[in-house]
């Protein structure tokens, strides 16, 4: 959903969603829902039986024109193939004029074990990991982007996925409803493979979704 129907669901579905003013059956979702089964007629021959590492060779082979997915893949796509010729975009928009916007979240932390016996060593080495230095080299190794401010980004590609990222509205169901049972990402892949394989409409995909969402939401049990 982040990667390909952000731009038309827009910050706005986010913060309506938040506070209740809406919910996943909102026309905005559906249609989304929607433009995706549309759009799903350009995927690969037999795309529901694609495992994820599969679409991955298919992209990094030149067999597929167009892949899916976050900055986390550059790195892997380039050493696979360096003559990979590689660019970016952001999720398509609804309508011209409309703002192009990727979906971000930060996917990683570091801590410190507060009964460790090397606690004054492990946070100066946590602190480290907080600096512009550690920064840099963080992004420039693994070509994605890094929290820190104040990084000098030399991978060209990198370079254009932080510009995207200057619009930017949260990978929705990771950053909002990950964390309880049954959780948005498991809904949403569930319901979408179904409307896909032509199981469901759209609206009965929303439907199942919201309908999970509500159990434990609560500004969806108005």
């Amino acid at each position: 959903m982040g990667g390909l129907l952000s731009s038309m669901l827009g910050k706005q579905f986010e913060e309506d969603i938040i506070s209740g003013k809406a919910n996943f059956t909102d026309p905005r979702f559906v249609n989304a829902l929607a433009k995706l089964k549309d759009v799903s007629q350009y995927f690969a021959p037999n795309f529901t039986g694609v495992d994820y590492p599969s679409s991955q060779q298919l992209f990094v082979a030149g067999r597929a024109a167009m892949f899916a997915g976050g900055s986390y893949e550059v790195a892997n796509f380039t050493k696979q193939n360096p003559t990979l010729d590689l660019g970016v975009f952001p999720a398509p928009v609804l309508k011209a004029g409309d703002q192009a916007l990727v979906a971000t979240y930060y996917d990683g932390g570091y801590a410190v074990n507060a009964k460790s016996d090397k606690k004054d060593a492990a946070l100066k080495f946590v602190r480290y990991l907080a600096t512009p230095e550690y920064g840099t080299a963080f992004t420039n190794t693994l070509k994605n982007l890094s929290p820190i401010q104040g990084i000098k980004i030399e991978d060209p590609i990198t370079q254009e996925v932080a510009k995207l990222a200057e619009n930017s509205m949260s990978y929705l169901m990771l950053v909002r409803f990950r964390y309880q049972e049954p959780s948005g990402s498991v809904l949403l892949q569930s319901n979408v493979q179904k409307m896909l394989a032509g199981q469901q409409t759209p609206e009965q995909a929303a439907a199942e979704i919201n309908k999970g969402i509500a159990t434990y939401y609560k500004p969806f049990q108005k």
